[in-house]
């Protein structure tokens, strides 16, 4: 019975953010209290290592300055203000180029290989890369499982594609 409460639950849960999107797509960002504003300014600001891994640094700059010139005068204001006053040092991430080919297999749907050409090589589906403070870890989409950056070993990537689960 649990098990049936927490699918309806799920489900409600997922009409209620699908209808929450539909809502907030029909408006612009207006209204936005000083305080919001100052945590949008944050959020645009905060150096995001995947943007670095998926080579998006140029279009997260531009895609910045689209958001924050496309808010109203006063929001725009404190959005600016806050990036000044609070200016958070980007610096370039080292380039972690495995996370970067598990990420390019992500976006392409490619089957990778673990610990390639060793006794303990793992074929997975990855379709998901998390960053946590020490290190990086890659989601297979078979097994449900994450395997941190220190259990990858060598990597190949495959060149076969496969389709993720309808959900």
């Amino acid at each position: 019975m649990g098990s049936a409460a927490g699918s309806f639950e799920s489900a409600l849960f997922r009409t209620s953010i699908r209808d929450e999107i539909r809502s907030a797509s029909s408006r612009t960002i207006t209204g936005l209290a000083k305080e919001e504003a100052q945590a949008l300014a944050l959020i645009l600001s905060a150096s995001n290592p995947m943007i670095a891994v998926l080579g998006l640094q140029k279009a997260a700059v531009q895609t910045r300055a689209k958001l924050t010139e496309s808010l109203p005068d006063k929001t725009r204001h404190h959005c600016v203000d806050t990036m000044k006053r609070f200016a958070l040092v980007n610096e370039e991430p080292a380039q972690n180029p495995r996370a970067r080919a598990l990420a390019k297999a992500i976006q392409a749907r490619t089957i990778a290989r673990l610990r390639f050409a060793t006794k303990s090589e793992q074929t997975i589906h990855p379709d998901a890369l998390r960053k946590d403070v020490m290190e990086w870890s890659v989601h297979d989409a078979v097994t449900n499982t994450w395997i941190s950056e220190s259990m990858w070993g060598r990597l190949n990537m495959s060149g076969v594609r496969f389709e993720r689960e309808s959900t």
